[in-house]
């Protein structure tokens, strides 16, 4: 049990724990993992959490809960391919846009432009927005040859990702 660690917690000014998973595959043993985390951070903050799942996944899944006659647990599923990119760029044209939505553009559906192309521009808008003028023009041209796998990796990692990881993996 002292392997387990959820991706993000978040406590809010409310009554309530956000538990958030970025997955890009479910299984039953990724669902019963969630269950157990939501367990234990409703023990050890006293308040209700609540569990979000980030599939970032191609292929399609159910409906994602655990139930019997002692439990219900269903987290709520934001399923990227679902969600239309081009509501996403009418969002960024009106200024409502934000990058995370931005940064996934490449897995929804009714994406214009090449995966990877795609990819590749929401991986530099990324990093120029959380490095500044730390994100070089060396940089930028490492970003516009990048692989999908590796580009991808940055778009989960971002918010915790360095500088100096970035420049590894490119």
């Amino acid at each position: 049990m002292s392997d387990l660690h959820a991706d993000f917690v978040l406590k809010t000014d409310t009554s309530e724990i956000i538990h958030v998973e970025f997955q890009q595959s479910m299984t039953r043993d990724t669902l019963n993992r969630f269950f157990v985390y939501n367990a234990l951070l409703t023990r050890q903050f006293d308040k209700p959490a609540i569990t979000y799942v980030i599939y970032l996944g191609r292929a399609k899944i159910g409906e994602q809960k655990i139930e019997n006659e002692c439990v219900f647990f269903k987290p709520k599923m934001i399923k990227v391919y679902e969600i239309d990119a081009k509501s996403v760029l009418e969002k960024v044209k009106n200024g409502k846009g934000n990058y995370i939505e931005m940064a996934l553009m490449p897995l929804m559906k009714n994406s214009k432009k090449g995966k990877l192309e795609n990819l590749r521009e929401m991986v530099s808008r990324q990093l120029l927005s959380k490095f500044k003028e730390k994100y070089t023009k060396d940089l930028k041209e490492k970003v516009r040859n990048g692989d999908m796998e590796t580009l991808e990796y940055i778009v989960v990692h971002i918010f915790d990702i360095t500088l100096d990881e970035v420049k590894k993996l490119l």
